[in-house]
């Protein structure tokens, strides 16, 4: 399978029509036809059939047609950062913790955008094992997360990091008639005592409440997990289950009362890079933006 036949192939199911997809190739007809007959003796089953006058796809081809119409877009991109690397490096790769840097990224983002209109930002979401794993192989040029434990277990001589500030951690949240509702802060005991709905065990929000309760000796009750946190609240509120949620996303909904624990604790969250690394211009700019959003007389308004 060629380049060629991908984009044959695909520009044929856009339009229905060879005739078209040559003209928008500024190739010749036969020549899209010949490489569409090469894909499907490749593949074995009929890709493209003609109905009367008209040229359908059918179910395997468009499943084919998924998948290649994604590769040509990352052939896109790879043209575009190839091109870029042969001059001025005009992008960013950003990755972002789901829950720690979704408090700042937007903000950061936005300011970025507006000073420097001319550089990309390319930017992924994903836990913070992950975007650890995305910085030392360079996948990454920057990650926003909640860095402490990490640093600890990956050796701090490895990163620069700049600390963005705190932000409100995670709540012990049940519905608004359950029976702790009307307390201002529950222990441990009472916690795991609760049928508990989870976020899966990759959240760094669930392996940080797992292993306080294993400290102090305690299983909970956890009868379900998602990968949703919208999910958590759908339980909660329902009253099928309690839960752990953001303090902004408790006040925000009515049914549901957030409630402090004696863990509790703000949570943090800092910009980190690695020190040895060539730093391109855009990276330079990317961090000056967010710390000159979060400079010690600004992370009050976090």
């Amino acid at each position: 399978m060629t380049l060629n036949q991908i984009q044959y192939y695909c520009t044929v199911c856009k339009y229905g029509n060879y005739t078209k997809a040559a003209e928008e190739l500024h190739v010749s007809q036969p020549a899209v036809s010949k490489a569409v007959r090469e894909l499907e003796s490749e593949c074995g089953v009929p890709l493209i059939v003609r109905r009367g006058n008209s040229l359908v796809v059918t179910e395997k081809g468009k499943i084919l047609w998924d998948e290649l119409s994604y590769i040509l877009q990352c052939m896109e991109r790879l043209d575009y950062i190839i091109k870029e690397l042969s001059m001025e490096r005009r992008f960013v790769r950003v990755g972002i913790s789901t829950f720690s840097g979704n408090h700042v990224f937007p903000k950061i983002r936005r300011q970025f955008h507006i000073n420097y209109p001319e550089i990309e930002v390319f930017s992924q979401e994903d836990v913070t094992d992950s975007l650890f794993a995305m910085l030392d192989s360079r996948a990454a040029d920057v990650i926003i997360t909640g860095p402490w434990r990490y640093f600890d277990e990956h050796g701090s001589s490895d990163y620069d990091y700049y600390r963005l500030g705190t932000f409100e951690s995670f709540l012990f949240c049940v519905s608004k008639d359950h029976p702790l509702a009307k307390k201002d802060e529950v222990t441990l005991e009472e916690m795991a005592a609760e049928p508990l709905v989870m976020l899966n065990d990759k959240y760094s929000p669930t392996k940080s409440t797992k292993r306080m309760f294993a400290e102090n000796g305690l299983v909970p009750n956890i009868i379900h997990y998602t990968s949703q946190m919208y999910t958590v609240e759908r339980f909660v509120e329902q009253g099928a289950a309690a839960g752990f949620l953001p303090g902004d996303v408790a006040r925000e909904n009515p049914k549901i009362v957030g409630i402090k624990f004696k863990k509790y604790d703000k949570g943090s969250v800092a910009l980190v890079w690695r020190k040895e690394d060539v730093m391109y211009d855009s990276v330079k700019k990317f961090i000056a933006t967010a710390k000159s959003l979060y400079s010690n007389k600004n992370r009050k308004n976090m």
